[in-house]
């Protein structure tokens, strides 16, 4: 079997995995989970956040982060998936509340609650 890593891109591919993925929280990062068993395994990963709360540096910077956060967590999952055969597709939206300073926002915070979730997507594979 092939493993590819690509970015997930598009309106489409988002819309589609916020629609008939699964849901895992975290406190301040959500993630949309599509599982699909297919011949080319593999693992595509797209980060959102919301224009309405924040302006384009912010959204810049919590996409980094988040990117930055899963960079770590990347290697396990990708073996996680490549061994059991299937293709995950994961959108991570920035999820906040109240209380957070986006500019005070350190990668460790956001690194712990994406490791959190890739433990919980680990366990349901």
């Amino acid at each position: 079997m092939k493993q590819t890593r690509h970015a997930l891109r598009g309106y489409g591919a988002f819309r589609r995995v916020f629609a008939l993925g699964q849901r895992v929280d975290g406190t301040l990062v959500r993630c949309a989970v599509l599982v699909e068993t297919s011949a080319q395994t593999g693992l595509r990963v797209g980060y959102a956040v919301s224009s309405r709360a924040h302006n384009a540096v912010r959204r810049n910077r919590l996409r980094r982060l988040m990117r930055e956060g899963f960079a770590r967590e990347r290697g396990l999952l990708l073996e996680e998936v490549g061994e059991k055969g299937r293709s995950l597709s994961l959108v991570f939206s920035f999820k906040g509340g109240p209380g957070v300073d986006i500019r005070r926002l350190k990668l460790p915070v956001v690194h712990a609650d994406i490791a959190g979730i890739c433990r919980q997507l680990r366990k349901k594979l």
